[in-house]
């Protein structure tokens, strides 16, 4: 790694890449939890006699971190690619390196020995008052009333007064103490659903204390109310996110509601294998369309012949028109090329 310029790319030097990562490391490694950090970090961690490496093994070695990737990850034969974690850690089992046919990088598999997280409780502290009879409530606060010890501050009495009412509603009223889960809220779900379902719920307990015709009447309107309610969210909620998504968000987006899950890959036994039968297949079709065009008889033996004065008056070419981009793609897609080919594009068609 250097600072240099070529073909509009700067490449980055050792020096600086060491200072961004050691400043990196000083950040992550205050994180509680497992660290994994994986990446092509761009140092040969096989070539230890070189400057950059040494320095780059000192400070992984400085942080307690372990790397666990021992095989090539490159085509040329160098670790590249490096999967760190913290040695006290111990849950990176399992780490190799299986050779990929399309990249100069290969494919790096390792396990992780963690679980997934449980599901975030919440403990309630609940108290049934539907069920206190009223009656013995108000004669036993009678009682404890009559029973009122001599205070001189008014400190003492309002501590007296808290400790004595708690004991009397722990009595009539016990408190429970539950564990619920904690579900996450849908992105649609706004106060105005919030409202509702409250009125509802409101309207559906009066209906089952009273069982009244009328009551009965208002809970079923409620229930209208909510879903009028919850529809509305949604259309307004998925209309914004569809004005402002592109068309691989909207499609995703679309797949999602539909419950459409499509896999993207063909039916296979093996990703090793698939990945092998994509790279013939593409190594294949571009041998196809250099026979091709290499026995086409239109294909002209020598370049055409200009005058100055065309060459002259004639602009460099930088990159495709739209137009060339289409019969491009028609012929490649095709595997034939197009009768009509401009002559400008002879001189950037390896060819022609």
């Amino acid at each position: 790694m250097r600072e240099t310029v070529s073909g509009g790319i700067i490449q980055l030097r050792a020096s600086d890449f060491l200072n961004e990562f050691d400043t990196f490391l000083d950040e992550v490694m205050l994180l509680p939890g497992q660290l994994v950090i994986t990446g092509d970090m761009n140092v040969q961690w096989d070539m230890a006699h070189k400057p950059e490496t040494r320095d780059y093994i000192r400070l992984v070695s400085s942080c307690e971190l372990e790397q666990y990737v021992s095989a090539a990850t490159h085509r040329q034969g160098h670790i590249l690619d490096h999967v760190l974690a913290r040695t006290t850690d111990n849950f990176v089992f399992n780490c190799t390196v299986q050779e990929n046919l399309i990249s100069d990088h290969h494919v790096i598999r390792f396990s992780l020995d963690t679980s997934k997280p449980p599901p975030l409780r919440t403990t309630q502290t609940l108290r049934n008052y539907r069920n206190i009879d009223s009656v013995l409530f108000a004669e036993s606060i009678q009682s404890t009333l009559r029973n009122k010890p001599s205070v001189e501050n008014v400190d003492g009495l309002l501590r007296w007064y808290s400790s004595a009412m708690t004991e009397v509603l722990n009595h009539a009223a016990p408190p429970e103490t539950r564990e619920r889960l904690t579900r996450k809220r849908q992105p649609w779900y706004n106060r105005d659903v919030h409202t509702a379902r409250r009125d509802r719920r409101r309207a559906e307990r009066k209906w089952r204390h009273t069982r009244l015709e009328t009551d009965r009447t208002e809970y079923m309107t409620a229930n209208e109310a909510v879903n009028k309610s919850i529809l509305q969210s949604k259309r307004s909620y998925f209309a914004q996110m569809l004005a402002n998504s592109d068309i691989k968000s909207t499609f995703k987006l679309i797949n999602g509601l539909l419950n459409i899950q499509r896999c993207p890959l063909p039916n296979h036994d093996s990703p090793r294998n698939l990945a092998n039968r994509f790279s013939h297949f593409f190594v294949d079709k571009v041998a196809r369309v250099r026979d091709i065009l290499e026995n086409d008889p239109e294909r002209p033996t020598t370049m055409p012949q200009f005058p100055d004065t065309y060459a002259e008056n004639c602009v460099s070419l930088s990159s495709f028109a739209p137009s060339l981009k289409r019969k491009c793609a028609m012929s490649f897609g095709n595997l034939h090329r197009p009768p009509v080919m401009p002559v400008r594009l002879m001189f950037i068609l390896p060819g022609y």
